[in-house]
């Protein structure tokens, strides 16, 4: 599980490395920061390491080996990190309980009001013959009637603080991807926050991640971009949510059915109508 963010402390890190020279210090941190960003160990392939790393001359590599085996430990042909696979573990952990607590307050909270709805409709039935018929009639016009007039205010600074989550995980993601860092600026900030207030702040980063690993042809067609992300934000996790991708077929047959539905309840309101 790649990470957003890890913790460093300077003071555990500078007792085990005092004896680093400045050029082996830029080589530790770099693995690191490659094993977390991977979520996983080192792959036992110095050309590989050399060139994420960007090591050319000989004392580079030299320091990369040096590091290697200094403060990794070769198994099955990889390199792992005792204090890497702690982080991960603590983090990953962490991060699965928040999930699946949120998703269990949501289910709770929408059971309680489904059956608040249900206990209600009940009762209006039973006191009022004929209500349900007259709600659904006009439920359409009452949907329209409220929707939300645009506001004329101006916009606000986005909060870094709010989106770095979701941020970190769209271009950890992305960068590994493409193999370069995706566009920040202000309006792919401001449809970050707009993606965090509609999934909230603990879902939004594996959402934001899995969307760059969907492979739906508009998506990779876009690059993966933020605005796509922000559009169908609610479909993707829903797809998150369930271990699934909505192909583009899928989608299309979805759309063909909503249009034979609709032109059938168009039929039969005619009908209705035409017999009074």
């Amino acid at each position: 599980m790649s990470l957003p963010y890890y913790h460093f402390y300077p003071g555990d890190y500078a007792r085990d490395t005092r004896h680093l020279s400045l050029m082996q210090h830029g080589a530790y941190r770099l693995l690191i920061d490659l094993y977390m960003d991977r979520g996983a160990p080192l792959r036992n392939d110095l050309p590989y390491l050399y060139r994420w790393l960007h090591a050319e001359s000989v004392e580079e590599k030299a320091a990369v080996q040096f590091i290697l085996t200094e403060f990794f430990l070769l198994t099955d042909n990889v390199w792992t990190h005792k204090r890497c696979e702690a982080e991960l573990l603590a983090r990953g952990t962490a991060y699965e309980n928040k999930v699946k607590g949120a998703a269990k307050a949501r289910e709770a909270k929408a059971a309680k009001a489904k059956l608040i709805s249900e206990q209600e409709s009940t009762l209006i039935s039973e006191l009022i013959p004929g209500h349900n018929q007259n709600q659904n009639q006009n439920q359409n016009q009452k949907d329209l009637n409220h929707l939300p007039k645009p506001s004329r205010k101006k916009p606000r600074a986005v909060s870094a603080a709010k989106t770095v989550e979701t941020w970190e995980a769209y271009r950890s993601a992305y960068s590994q991807r493409y193999g370069i860092e995706p566009v920040r600026n202000a309006q792919v900030s401001g449809m970050l926050s707009k993606v965090v207030d509609r999934l909230g702040a603990v879902e939004a980063p594996a959402v934001a991640a899995y969307y760059v690993e969907h492979e739906r042809s508009q998506y990779v067609a876009s690059n993966h971009s933020v605005s796509l992300l922000l559009r169908d934000c609610e479909s993707l996790r829903t797809d998150w949510a369930r271990g699934t991708q909505t192909t583009d077929t899928a989608a299309r047959d979805a759309d063909r059915l909503a249009g034979k539905k609709s032109m059938w309840n168009k039929i039969l309101a005619d009908s209705g109508g035409s017999e009074k």
